[in-house]
This record gives C-alpha cells, sequence and structure tokens, in this order.
C-alpha cells in the first residue's frame, strides 16, 4: 500500500508516495501549511523507496538521489521543493528571507547570511504576539500592490534555537542513521501562533540582522541604498531578472522603514524587533 503527501504553492503541486508511512509523515510535518488539496490529480509524483543502503527518490522512473540516510533524504526533498518553487513561479520574486506578521497584517521580513538567526527570531517571535510567516523563502508578487506569499514549510532549526522554543509548538527529530550523531529538528509553531491574519498583508519593516558572539549589540537605521545592497545578496532571482528584482526592492523600501540590528544574543535583537528601538523611533517620528 502505498501512502502519499500532495503540496502545492501557486504553480507548483506534486505528490510524495512511499510505502513507509513514517516518511510521508515526516513530509506532512514538514509542508502540512502547505497541503494541497488531496482530490487534485497531478502527473508529478515522486516516490521514496527504502533499500538495504538507504533512501532513493523516483520520478517517472528516474533515480534523483539513491541511497541516502533517512534524515539526508528528507532533507534533499526540502531542499528540491523550494528550488522547485522558485524555477515555476517566474511572476514572483524570492527572498531568503523570515517573515513574522502582527494582528493586523503587518510584515516584518528578516534578512540574514546562514547563521544570522533568521529561524531562531521568527520562532521567538511568533510566540510572542507575532504570526509564523515562514524562515527561509518569501515570495512577492511583482503586481501592485507588491503581494507578500509566506512559503510556511517547518523551520529547520539548529541546535542553539531549541532552547528559545519554551516548549511551544511541536518538534520532528529525524535522527542519522548508521551510527550517526546527526539529529534533524524540525518545529511546528502551534496552532494559535500560527493563525494567519485575515486580510491583505503589507511590508512595514524590513530588519537586516548580523549575529556574532564577539561584536557589541548595536541598532540603527538604513538608507535605501544600503538596505537595496542587503536585499541584493539575498534574492534568488537577481541574477537572472535584475530589472524586475530592483523594481521589487524599491516599492517595499518606498513602504517600509529600514534597520540593520548587530547582536551577540538573540535577546537583543527579539526585543528590537517586537517592542524596542523600532517603536521608540515610530514614536519619535510621530
Amino acid at each position: 500500500m502505498l501512502h502519499s503527501f500532495s503540496l502545492s504553492y501557486l504553480d507548483t503541486f506534486l505528490t510524495f508516495q512511499s510505502a513507509m508511512p513514517d516518511v510521508i509523515d515526516y513530509i506532512a510535518f514538514v509542508f502540512r501549511n502547505l497541503q494541497a488539496d488531496t482530490s487534485r490529480k497531478t502527473e508529478r509524483i515522486y516516490e521514496i523507496r527504502k533499500g538495504d543502503c538507504g533512501y532513493s527518490l523516483i520520478h517517472k522512473g528516474k533515480i534523483l538521489f539513491n541511497n541516502f540516510p533517512l534524515d539526508t533524504a528528507i532533507e534533499n526533498i526540502e531542499i528540491s521543493v523550494e528550488l522547485m518553487t522558485m524555477s515555476e513561479n517566474r511572476g514572483i520574486v524570492f527572498f531568503h528571507a523570515g517573515a513574522v506578521s502582527d494582528i493586523d497584517g503587518s510584515i516584518s521580513l528578516l534578512f540574514a547570511g546562514s547563521g544570522g538567526g533568521k529561524t531562531t527570531l521568527c520562532s521567538m517571535l511568533s510566540q510572542s504576539g507575532f504570526h509564523f510567516e515562514g524562515d527561509e523563502l518569501l515570495g512577492i508578487s511583482q503586481e501592485k500592490p507588491l503581494t507578500p506569499l509566506a512559503f510556511k514549510k517547518a523551520p529547520k532549526l539548529r541546535r542553539e534555537t531549541i532552547p528559545f522554543l519554551r516548549n511551544s509548538g511541536r518538534l520532528l527529530n529525524i535522527t542519522g542513521e548508521g551510527g550517526s550523531e546527526k539529529v534533524l529538528t524540525y518545529w511546528l509553531p502551534d496552532e494559535k501562533e500560527n493563525a494567519i491574519p485575515g486580510g491583505r498583508k503589507t511590508i512595514r519593516r524590513l530588519f537586516f540582522l548580523r549575529f556574532s558572539r564577539k561584536q557589541p549589540n548595536t541598532f540603527s537605521l538604513l538608507s535605501p541604498s544600503e538596505a537595496i545592497k542587503y536585499m541584493i545578496d539575498e534574492c534568488h532571482d537577481f541574477s537572472a531578472r535584475k530589472k524586475v528584482a530592483i523594481c521589487v526592492m524599491l516599492d517595499i523600501i518606498s513602504k517600509a522603514e529600514t534597520f540593520q540590528i548587530e547582536y551577540n544574543h538573540p535577546e537583543f535583537a527579539f526585543f528590537c524587533i517586537q517592542e524596542g528601538w523600532a517603536s521608540l523611533l515610530n514614536r519619535v517620528r510621530a
């Protein structure tokens, strides 16, 4: 008996199948917020099989990867879905960014390189009055007005992020096989914290994060030119679609406030984003 899970994001729609229900359960956990209507039919079927040496992913008889440990297989499926999403939705500009929204639908975008704290801060904020929109990939429709389109897969956590979850949400641990000590951990926010505010969401604030245990905590406003430079670095589509990407960035920056946070502990950045100096600066302007 084959078990299945289907997911969709805009023009991307595909189904995973496997004779192993636990593997499908893992995929369903990661992509739960992108689950598709099972009545839809698709030829985009990817089958996961287990052999003597590991797991394989097969599509139309072609082996896409072969003999991977379970944790590596799930991780590669996650990455593959992200790549398919970006390649198949050409009307969207994609950024490497985290996002949270408040009850009014105002979105804050968090930009940082790998290890810069996007997942940790999105997780902390989603437990403190914000709604989780994504921690890794964000699509922006180029139609006016610009519309943020959250890619709401479960965040993949680093070990140092777990203590900040305060026993909230659900954790999925996938242990490496063959004696590996690696543990792949995903997290789903609680239903209440993961609620999607009604109405159109608007990007109000951009936070550019730099994390280092050796640097002092600083918070500052960014000029539009500085913000553009950072956004270019985190734009997946920039090399192929420079003109469109720049137009989207300029439109975002014209309506949003931009800040830089350099920090040596997540609590500092969390305070700045939640209700600290950013709110104080807004009150001063008012």
